[in-house]
Protein backbone atom coordinates (compact mmCIF):
# COMPACT_ATOMS: atom_id res chain seq x y z
CA UNK A 1 0.00 0.00 0.00
CA UNK A 2 1.42 3.43 -0.91
CA UNK A 3 1.79 6.36 1.44
CA UNK A 4 -1.03 8.11 -0.45
CA UNK A 5 -3.30 5.15 0.29
CA UNK A 6 -2.52 5.33 4.01
CA UNK A 7 -3.59 8.97 4.08
CA UNK A 8 -7.01 8.00 2.75
CA UNK A 9 -8.79 5.85 5.39
CA UNK A 10 -11.66 5.03 3.04
CA UNK A 11 -9.36 3.81 0.29
CA UNK A 12 -7.23 1.92 2.80
CA UNK A 13 -10.37 0.15 3.98
CA UNK A 14 -11.21 -0.85 0.40
CA UNK A 15 -7.79 -2.44 -0.03
CA UNK A 16 -8.02 -4.71 3.01
CA UNK A 17 -7.06 -8.26 2.12
CA UNK A 18 -8.39 -10.84 2.59
CA UNK A 19 -11.85 -9.30 2.35
CA UNK A 20 -13.94 -9.77 5.47
CA UNK A 21 -17.28 -11.56 5.23
CA UNK A 22 -20.07 -9.01 5.08
CA UNK A 23 -17.86 -6.25 3.64
CA UNK A 24 -20.10 -3.78 1.84
CA UNK A 25 -19.99 -3.27 -1.88
CA UNK A 26 -20.69 0.45 -1.83
CA UNK A 27 -20.57 3.40 0.54
CA UNK A 28 -22.38 5.63 -1.95
CA UNK A 29 -25.77 6.79 -0.72
CA UNK A 30 -28.59 6.27 -3.20
CA UNK A 31 -32.26 5.39 -3.41
CA UNK A 32 -34.05 2.30 -4.67
CA UNK A 33 -34.55 3.72 -8.17
CA UNK A 34 -30.82 3.83 -8.86
CA UNK A 35 -28.03 1.28 -9.02
CA UNK A 36 -24.31 1.65 -8.29
CA UNK A 37 -21.71 0.62 -10.88
CA UNK A 38 -17.94 1.03 -11.13
CA UNK A 39 -16.76 3.53 -13.72
CA UNK A 40 -14.79 0.73 -15.36
CA UNK A 41 -17.90 -1.28 -16.24
CA UNK A 42 -19.66 1.68 -17.84
CA UNK A 43 -16.82 3.26 -19.80
CA UNK A 44 -15.27 0.16 -21.36
CA UNK A 45 -16.86 -2.10 -24.00
CA UNK A 46 -18.11 -4.88 -21.69
CA UNK A 47 -21.81 -4.25 -22.32
CA UNK A 48 -22.52 -3.18 -25.90
CA UNK A 49 -25.45 -3.06 -28.34
CA UNK A 50 -25.86 -6.45 -30.01
CA UNK A 51 -27.92 -6.35 -33.19
CA UNK A 52 -29.78 -9.45 -34.31
CA UNK A 53 -27.78 -9.55 -37.55
CA UNK A 54 -24.41 -8.93 -35.92
CA UNK A 55 -21.77 -11.53 -36.75
CA UNK A 56 -19.42 -10.40 -33.98
CA UNK A 57 -20.63 -12.63 -31.14
CA UNK A 58 -17.35 -12.51 -29.20
CA UNK A 59 -15.15 -9.63 -28.17
CA UNK A 60 -11.91 -8.79 -26.40
CA UNK A 61 -11.58 -5.64 -24.29
CA UNK A 62 -8.38 -4.24 -22.78
CA UNK A 63 -8.93 -3.26 -19.12
CA UNK A 64 -5.26 -2.83 -18.23
CA UNK A 65 -5.25 0.86 -17.32
CA UNK A 66 -7.85 0.39 -14.57
CA UNK A 67 -7.56 -3.25 -13.50
CA UNK A 68 -3.80 -3.19 -12.91
CA UNK A 69 -4.49 -0.95 -9.90
CA UNK A 70 -6.55 -3.48 -7.92
CA UNK A 71 -4.78 -5.12 -5.00
CA UNK A 72 -4.55 -8.58 -6.57
CA UNK A 73 -2.93 -7.28 -9.77
CA UNK A 74 -0.50 -5.01 -7.94
CA UNK A 75 0.51 -7.70 -5.44
CA UNK A 76 1.17 -10.28 -8.15
CA UNK A 77 2.74 -7.78 -10.57
CA UNK A 78 0.18 -8.17 -13.36
CA UNK A 79 0.22 -5.28 -15.81
CA UNK A 80 -1.89 -6.48 -18.74
CA UNK A 81 -5.58 -7.27 -18.16
CA UNK A 82 -8.03 -8.33 -20.85
CA UNK A 83 -11.57 -9.68 -20.83
CA UNK A 84 -12.76 -12.16 -23.45
CA UNK A 85 -16.21 -13.64 -23.88
CA UNK A 86 -19.63 -13.45 -25.49
CA UNK A 87 -20.82 -9.96 -26.31
CA UNK A 88 -23.06 -8.85 -23.47
CA UNK A 89 -26.18 -6.96 -24.51
CA UNK A 90 -27.94 -4.10 -22.77
CA UNK A 91 -31.57 -5.20 -22.71
CA UNK A 92 -31.06 -8.50 -20.87
CA UNK A 93 -27.45 -9.05 -19.80
CA UNK A 94 -27.03 -5.64 -18.18
CA UNK A 95 -30.28 -6.17 -16.27
CA UNK A 96 -29.01 -9.50 -14.94
CA UNK A 97 -25.63 -7.97 -14.11
CA UNK A 98 -27.44 -5.17 -12.27
CA UNK A 99 -29.27 -7.83 -10.24
CA UNK A 100 -25.96 -9.50 -9.38
CA UNK A 101 -24.39 -6.22 -8.25
CA UNK A 102 -27.50 -5.26 -6.24
CA UNK A 103 -27.45 -8.67 -4.54
CA UNK A 104 -23.76 -8.25 -3.62
CA UNK A 105 -24.52 -4.75 -2.35
CA UNK A 106 -27.47 -5.95 -0.28
CA UNK A 107 -25.77 -8.95 1.33
CA UNK A 108 -22.14 -7.82 1.35
CA UNK A 109 -19.19 -10.07 0.56
CA UNK A 110 -19.88 -13.73 1.27
CA UNK A 111 -16.81 -15.91 0.54
CA UNK A 112 -18.94 -19.00 -0.09
CA UNK A 113 -21.50 -17.11 -2.11
CA UNK A 114 -24.91 -15.71 -1.27
CA UNK A 115 -28.19 -17.54 -1.64
CA UNK A 116 -31.55 -15.92 -2.23
CA UNK A 117 -34.90 -16.71 -3.80
CA UNK A 118 -35.09 -16.59 -7.58
CA UNK A 119 -38.09 -14.27 -7.29
CA UNK A 120 -36.06 -11.80 -5.18
CA UNK A 121 -33.17 -11.96 -7.64
CA UNK A 122 -35.41 -11.28 -10.62
CA UNK A 123 -36.86 -8.29 -8.73
CA UNK A 124 -33.33 -6.95 -8.17
CA UNK A 125 -32.80 -7.29 -11.92
CA UNK A 126 -35.77 -4.98 -12.47
CA UNK A 127 -38.39 -7.54 -13.47
CA UNK A 128 -41.84 -7.16 -11.89
CA UNK A 129 -43.39 -10.04 -9.93
CA UNK A 130 -45.86 -10.49 -12.79
CA UNK A 131 -42.95 -11.49 -15.02
CA UNK A 132 -42.12 -14.63 -13.00
CA UNK A 133 -42.54 -17.05 -15.88
CA UNK A 134 -40.77 -19.86 -17.68
CA UNK A 135 -39.74 -17.37 -20.36
CA UNK A 136 -38.00 -15.18 -17.77
CA UNK A 137 -36.26 -18.17 -16.19
CA UNK A 138 -34.94 -19.18 -19.61
CA UNK A 139 -33.81 -15.61 -20.26
CA UNK A 140 -31.94 -15.49 -16.94
CA UNK A 141 -30.36 -18.87 -17.65
CA UNK A 142 -28.96 -17.87 -21.05
CA UNK A 143 -27.83 -14.50 -19.72
CA UNK A 144 -25.94 -16.06 -16.80
CA UNK A 145 -24.23 -18.34 -19.33
CA UNK A 146 -23.01 -15.30 -21.28
CA UNK A 147 -21.89 -13.51 -18.12
CA UNK A 148 -20.09 -16.65 -16.92
CA UNK A 149 -18.31 -16.81 -20.30
CA UNK A 150 -16.42 -13.61 -19.45
CA UNK A 151 -12.82 -14.67 -18.82
CA UNK A 152 -10.54 -12.03 -17.30
CA UNK A 153 -6.85 -12.65 -17.96
CA UNK A 154 -4.14 -11.03 -15.85
CA UNK A 155 -0.66 -11.35 -17.30
CA UNK A 156 2.93 -10.18 -16.89
CA UNK A 157 5.52 -11.73 -19.18
CA UNK A 158 5.13 -15.52 -18.99
CA UNK A 159 2.94 -15.32 -15.89
CA UNK A 160 -0.86 -15.53 -16.34
CA UNK A 161 -3.95 -15.84 -14.16
CA UNK A 162 -7.46 -16.37 -15.51
CA UNK A 163 -10.76 -15.93 -13.71
CA UNK A 164 -14.39 -15.07 -14.47
CA UNK A 165 -16.45 -11.91 -14.12
CA UNK A 166 -18.69 -14.06 -11.90
CA UNK A 167 -17.07 -17.07 -10.24
CA UNK A 168 -20.12 -19.34 -10.30
CA UNK A 169 -23.90 -19.40 -10.29
CA UNK A 170 -26.15 -22.22 -9.08
CA UNK A 171 -29.90 -22.19 -9.13
CA UNK A 172 -32.87 -24.48 -8.63
CA UNK A 173 -35.98 -23.11 -10.27
CA UNK A 174 -38.31 -25.64 -8.60
CA UNK A 175 -36.91 -24.75 -5.16
CA UNK A 176 -36.96 -21.03 -6.09
CA UNK A 177 -33.29 -20.56 -5.09
CA UNK A 178 -30.23 -19.03 -6.71
CA UNK A 179 -26.66 -18.88 -5.40
CA UNK A 180 -24.06 -16.41 -6.67
CA UNK A 181 -20.35 -16.69 -5.86
CA UNK A 182 -18.00 -13.73 -6.50
CA UNK A 183 -14.26 -14.01 -7.01
CA UNK A 184 -12.68 -12.43 -3.92
CA UNK A 185 -9.83 -11.11 -6.05
CA UNK A 186 -12.31 -9.12 -8.13
CA UNK A 187 -14.35 -7.63 -5.27
CA UNK A 188 -12.54 -4.33 -5.82
CA UNK A 189 -13.65 -4.40 -9.46
CA UNK A 190 -17.13 -3.41 -8.33
CA UNK A 191 -15.71 -0.44 -6.41
CA UNK A 192 -12.73 0.59 -8.54
CA UNK A 193 -12.25 4.24 -9.55
CA UNK A 194 -15.35 6.20 -8.57
CA UNK A 195 -18.82 4.73 -8.46
CA UNK A 196 -21.60 5.89 -10.77
CA UNK A 197 -25.33 5.90 -10.09
CA UNK A 198 -27.55 4.79 -12.95
CA UNK A 199 -31.26 5.60 -12.91
CA UNK A 200 -33.52 2.57 -13.27
CA UNK A 201 -36.25 4.89 -14.59
CA UNK A 202 -33.98 6.15 -17.38
CA UNK A 203 -33.00 2.61 -18.33
CA UNK A 204 -36.66 1.63 -18.40
CA UNK A 205 -37.48 4.61 -20.64
CA UNK A 206 -34.82 3.39 -23.09
CA UNK A 207 -35.94 -0.25 -23.10
CA UNK A 208 -35.21 -2.08 -26.37
CA UNK A 209 -33.08 0.83 -27.64
CA UNK A 210 -29.68 -0.66 -26.97
CA UNK A 211 -27.55 2.03 -28.61
CA UNK A 212 -29.27 4.76 -26.60
CA UNK A 213 -28.91 2.73 -23.39
CA UNK A 214 -25.22 2.15 -24.02
CA UNK A 215 -24.71 5.85 -24.78
CA UNK A 216 -26.48 6.68 -21.51
CA UNK A 217 -24.12 4.40 -19.55
CA UNK A 218 -21.05 5.84 -21.25
CA UNK A 219 -22.02 9.51 -21.06
CA UNK A 220 -23.29 9.28 -17.48
CA UNK A 221 -19.90 7.91 -16.35
CA UNK A 222 -18.01 10.88 -17.80
CA UNK A 223 -16.64 13.50 -15.39
CA UNK A 224 -18.28 16.87 -14.85
CA UNK A 225 -17.93 19.24 -17.82
CA UNK A 226 -16.43 16.60 -20.15
CA UNK A 227 -14.41 17.51 -23.20
CA UNK A 228 -16.13 17.09 -26.59
CA UNK A 229 -16.62 13.42 -27.43
CA UNK A 230 -15.23 12.36 -30.79
CA UNK A 231 -17.39 9.96 -32.77
CA UNK A 232 -14.32 7.71 -33.15
CA UNK A 233 -14.18 7.32 -29.37
CA UNK A 234 -17.89 6.54 -29.19
CA UNK A 235 -17.62 4.00 -32.02
CA UNK A 236 -14.81 2.28 -30.13
CA UNK A 237 -16.92 2.14 -26.95
CA UNK A 238 -20.09 0.84 -28.65
CA UNK A 239 -18.35 -1.78 -30.84
CA UNK A 240 -21.18 -1.57 -33.39
CA UNK A 241 -20.86 -3.48 -36.65
CA UNK A 242 -21.47 -1.88 -40.04
CA UNK A 243 -19.89 0.89 -42.06
CA UNK A 244 -18.68 4.05 -40.37
CA UNK A 245 -21.60 5.97 -41.85
CA UNK A 246 -24.11 3.42 -40.52
CA UNK A 247 -22.59 3.44 -37.06
CA UNK A 248 -22.54 7.25 -37.03
CA UNK A 249 -26.27 7.29 -37.88
CA UNK A 250 -26.93 4.90 -34.98
CA UNK A 251 -25.02 7.23 -32.65
CA UNK A 252 -26.94 10.29 -33.86
CA UNK A 253 -30.26 8.45 -33.41
CA UNK A 254 -29.24 7.24 -29.94
CA UNK A 255 -28.32 10.77 -28.86
CA UNK A 256 -31.69 11.99 -30.13
CA UNK A 257 -33.40 9.34 -27.95
CA UNK A 258 -31.53 10.61 -24.88
CA UNK A 259 -32.62 14.15 -25.67
CA UNK A 260 -36.21 13.01 -26.24
CA UNK A 261 -36.55 11.51 -22.75
CA UNK A 262 -35.10 14.67 -21.20
CA UNK A 263 -31.77 13.22 -20.11
CA UNK A 264 -29.32 14.99 -22.42
CA UNK A 265 -28.77 18.47 -23.83
CA UNK A 266 -26.03 18.43 -26.45
CA UNK A 267 -24.74 19.80 -29.75
CA UNK A 268 -22.94 18.15 -32.67
CA UNK A 269 -19.99 19.61 -34.52
CA UNK A 270 -20.20 19.30 -38.32
CA UNK A 271 -16.94 17.46 -38.89
CA UNK A 272 -15.55 17.58 -42.42
CA UNK A 273 -12.37 16.74 -44.26
CA UNK A 274 -9.86 15.32 -41.81
CA UNK A 275 -12.08 16.24 -38.86
CA UNK A 276 -14.11 13.86 -36.76
CA UNK A 277 -17.60 14.85 -35.64
CA UNK A 278 -17.89 15.54 -31.93
CA UNK A 279 -20.62 15.59 -29.29
CA UNK A 280 -20.58 18.61 -27.00
CA UNK A 281 -22.30 17.72 -23.70
CA UNK A 282 -24.16 20.79 -22.43
CA UNK A 283 -26.13 19.19 -19.61
CA UNK A 284 -27.02 15.78 -18.18
CA UNK A 285 -29.91 14.99 -15.88
CA UNK A 286 -28.00 13.58 -12.92
CA UNK A 287 -31.06 12.44 -10.94
CA UNK A 288 -31.31 11.80 -7.19
CA UNK A 289 -28.20 10.83 -5.24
Amino acid sequence: MTNDDSKNPEKSKLLEHPIKAGSSLSTLRHHRQSTVHPNLILRTPIFTPVGRTSRAKWRVADLSSAMREITFARTEGYVDVKIFGSRLNIDTDFKIWTGIVRAFEQYGFQPNGLEMSFSEFSRLCGYPSSAQSTVLKTRVDTSLTRIMSQVITFSAGSKTHKTHLLQSATYDIDANKIKLVPDERLWELYRIDHEILLSLDTQEALQRRETAQCLYMFIHALPKNPAPLAFSRIRSRLCLTGTEAEVNRSIVNGLAELEKIGYLDYALTPGGKGKDRCVIIKNRKRGKQ
